[in-house]
């Protein structure tokens, strides 16, 4: 082999060990400074069972975080926590948040009964009267229910023989946030 073939060999050979190298600390800096912290900071949150992250197959598509509930105490303040815990690792890096449940058709069929009252209150403002008549209608379908409210979204969670549903209804539906 002469002198330029040789060279040649060690540039290609030195160009695949960079790559592999700085592959292998991207996949480091992934599983250690985003992965671990996200899944240990959500799977602390009080009614969060499961956490699965699932990232894009591009650099700028946004990271989808399923987040499975089980007997959640209070819907808002756990996604609250969800929402701000994966923001403050994930930083500027875009991301949904899905939330997964334990429902019955009982409690689906019922969620689109209600529907309606949430869109019209939406459009209103009439919450006070909205939450009334969502009491009212769980109540005559033996159905444990709590609604909070809050500047951006509207949390519902319905529970009837240990089924859970939990929805989140966006207020402004034009907003980043994807549910």
């Amino acid at each position: 082999m002469d002198f330029k073939a040789r060279n040649w060999v060690m540039i290609i050979t030195i160009v695949i060990v960079t790559f592999a190298v700085l592959g292998g600390g991207q996949m480091l800096w992934q599983n250690f400074a985003v992965a671990r912290p996200l899944d240990t900071a959500l799977q602390d949150i009080n009614g969060v069972e499961k956490v699965v992250r699932e990232n894009g197959s591009k650099k700028e598509d946004a990271v989808k975080i399923n987040v499975t509930l089980k007997n959640t105490a209070n819907l808002q303040k756990t996604y609250t926590e969800i929402m701000d815990g994966s923001a403050s690792i994930l930083g500027g890096k875009r991301f949904k948040i899905a939330i997964a449940d334990s429902r019955s058709p009982e409690l689906e069929q019922f969620n689109y009964q209600i529907q309606p009252h949430i869109q019209e209150a939406m459009a209103t403002g009439a919450f006070t009267q909205m939450v009334n008549k969502i009491y009212e209608l769980a109540a005559a379908k033996g159905i444990g229910i709590q609604v909070f409210i809050d500047n951006r979204n509207i949390y519902l969670q319905m529970s009837k023989d240990g089924a859970e549903l939990y929805h989140i209804a966006a207020r402004y539906p034009d907003s980043k946030e994807v549910k």
